[in-house]
């Protein structure tokens, strides 16, 4: 199994990796649907699985100087757009590890 060092792992929205990160999560999972009857056999559970959907959660310190990332993800939470997701390695050259496409949920500025 390869290995990342997790300082060279980010997230980019819209094709700019975030500045000054300092956490970032990821979480995926599937709906199971009950596809139990009564011709089920013994008396155990049956499931299919179901769509799929996940989070990506980011935090980071606050760069003046480079205020864009900031502007980018309330512009894009204002328009309810999808943006494109990339969390990979930082450098952008790097293998991808998950590319999709998400929504801006929130975000939170504290001081």
């Amino acid at each position: 199994m390869a290995k990342a060092n997790g300082t060279d792992i980010g997230l980019s929205i819209a094709g700019n990796w975030l500045s000054a990160q300092t956490d970032l999560s990821i979480s995926m999972a599937a709906d199971m649907l009950d596809a139990t009857t009564k011709d089920s056999t013994g008396a155990a559970k049956e499931y299919l699985a179901g769509e799929t959907g996940g989070t990506m959660n980011a935090s980071g310190l606050w760069d003046p100087s480079d205020s864009a990332n900031v502007k980018e993800i309330i512009a894009a939470l204002k328009a309810r757009a999808a943006v494109a997701c990339i969390w990979g390695e930082g450098t952008g050259t790097g293998d991808i590890i998950l590319s999709c496409q998400g929504f801006v949920s929130g975000y939170s500025i504290n001081g």
